[in-house]
């Protein structure tokens, strides 16, 4: 018994102790990145949201679309005799007066085929433009203007023949061999430009059109062809004895008025590329209002149409276009270009100001656009309203007064505003045509901000 006492009494004795844990590095950086990663979601989410507009060359084009009625000095020109009647002339070709017309047979003559080296390849040129035509034709035809088909064909007929005025007087020879004395050749009565089709709208003018000349429904074009019978008298081709000539459209009160302020507005015709000028007047006639444009030349080139497609262009200006929404307004004070020195360590742009005592400061300023009588806006920041600035060289002085407000844009291409004047050349509902850039403007492809009202000056965007 006394054994096991003395066995416990000298049994050593054990106690428990925590063992030190030591810190997972991973985990710390988990925290942190996450701890970062919530903090950027957070701030992103509740940051300002600001739309970016990248500055581009673009127009703006205001234009209204017509159907115009062509009024021109047109003569119809009878047959003389009863026949078959022969043109030595082609569509749209110029004739003077006393040389031959045309000639008329008794019997229908028919003309050998011409040889294989005779016929003339059209040129690229001639080419080029029966393309335009048919493109044309496609772009403005109306079921109700079926008529302009024939003269389409007449028109590529013509084209296609590729017969020159000298092959067509040749005819005469040929009429001559073929039908002997049954032919009789007239002579052209007037100079002008030859169109072989007639619609009953020759004699009409600005005086006498009527609003119900505007319904083509009721139009009818006669297209003439070449060795057919007419009857003397019958009408057999017209001439076109001026280089003038207008289109009548009708227009509402509102652009009557506006067109009433012009003397003259840029127009384009049956959707062509090119623009033509036209002097403009405008009357009111049984309660309706009309427009005539009158034209001074491409009198050929739409001689065949009596209906076209008129678009007035009122505005097309061309430049630096921007949303009208990143336009906003700041103060800034108007001073001449003189007194803007260098200076600072980095030679930055500046005035010199006078304290109170009349000491002599460079003080730093945003410069912004030069106008015409070299004057420069210089910002506001660091300038106080009744400062006096110097020039420097001479003891000439100014005080600062009466700012004026310029409008301008923020650029953020550095990622942060910076104001930028612009002068605004010509503005739709949206859009804003702005001046090329110079040394104090925008450029293209420059970044500014979308919506000007949601920044301030030298705020970080991005």
């Amino acid at each position: 018994m006394e054994d096991v006492t003395s066995r416990k009494t000298k049994a050593v004795s054990i106690k428990k102790y925590k063992t030190k844990r030591e810190m997972n590095i991973g985990i710390v950086v988990f925290a942190v990145i996450f701890i970062y990663l919530l903090v950027t979601i957070v701030m992103f989410a509740f940051r300002k949201k600001i739309s970016v507009y990248e500055v581009r060359e673009g127009s703006i084009l205001r234009d209204n679309s017509y159907t115009g009625l062509a009024i021109r000095r047109e003569a119809v020109i009878p047959s003389d005799k009863t026949g078959y009647i022969h043109y030595f002339h082609n569509n749209l070709t110029k004739i003077k007066v006393g040389i031959p017309a045309y000639a008329i047979t008794d019997n229908k003559v028919t003309y050998g085929k011409r040889k294989e080296s005779e016929i003339e390849k059209l040129s690229s040129d001639e080419q080029k433009k029966i393309v335009n035509r048919i493109q044309n034709f496609n772009e403005a035809f109306h079921s109700q203007k079926f008529s302009d088909v024939y003269v389409l064909k007449n028109d590529i007929t013509n084209a296609l023949s590729k017969s020159s005025n000298e092959t067509k007087m040749s005819k005469v020879d040929s009429l001559l061999k073929a039908a002997g004395k049954q032919t009789q050749v007239f002579s052209s009565s007037q100079d002008g430009v030859v169109l072989m089709n007639v619609d009953g709208y020759e004699d009409l003018t600005v005086e006498t059109f009527k609003k119900s000349d505007f319904d083509r429904s009721q139009y009818k074009n006669i297209v003439l062809d070449d060795n057919t019978h007419v009857k003397k008298g019958d009408p057999i081709y017209k001439v076109i004895s001026d280089n003038r000539w207008s289109v009548i459209i009708s227009i509402d009160r509102k652009v009557s008025k506006e067109l009433k302020q012009l003397k003259t507005v840029k127009t384009r015709l049956d959707k062509s590329n090119n623009t033509l000028l036209a002097q403009v007047d405008t009357f009111k006639k049984d309660g309706e209002y009309y427009a005539v444009l009158n034209y001074t030349s491409s009198m050929i080139e739409y001689a065949s149409n009596r209906f076209l497609n008129v678009e007035i262009i009122f505005d097309d200006e061309t430049g630096l276009k921007i949303p009208k929404s990143s336009v906003v307004q700041m103060d800034a004070f108007l001073v001449p270009k003189s007194y803007i020195t260098r200076g600072g360590n980095n030679q930055a742009e500046g005035v010199i100001v006078l304290d109170s005592k009349g000491n002599r400061k460079f003080q730093t300023c945003k410069v912004y656009k030069e106008t015409s009588d070299n004057m420069v806006f210089i910002g506001m920041d660091k300038l106080k309203y009744g400062s006096i600035i110097e020039k420097e060289g001479n003891a000439e002085k100014l005080t600062l007064s009466y700012p004026k407000k310029i409008e301008g844009v923020y650029q953020i291409n550095r990622g942060y505003a910076v104001f930028t004047q612009i002068t605004i050349l010509h503005e739709s509902d949206d859009y804003c045509i702005i001046e090329a850039s110079d040394n104090y403007g925008l450029r293209n492809y420059d970044h500014i901000v979308q919506e000007g009202n949601t920044v301030s000056e030298g705020e970080i965007v991005f």
